[in-house]
């Protein structure tokens, strides 16, 4: 996906709300943030290996604009 859409790793983020959306970031080399208020729990979000966790959609505009 990132070399289909010329997308720069260094640059991109993946966002999802399930372990399968990290495993997919992870697999184009992206860095990661889960979220939590959608379908998938903390747990699931961790153990596939999201960077980082956020709460809400304010926390993930934060996290981005920081």
């Amino acid at each position: 996906m990132v070399a289909q859409e010329r997308l720069g790793t260094g640059t991109t983020v993946m966002v999802g709300d399930r372990g399968h959306d990290i495993i997919a970031g992870r697999a184009n080399r992206m860095a990661i943030l889960g979220v939590l208020n959608g379908y998938g729990t903390r747990a699931e979000l961790l153990h596939a290996g999201a960077d980082d966790l956020c709460q809400s959609p304010i926390d993930l505009t934060l996290h981005l604009c920081a």
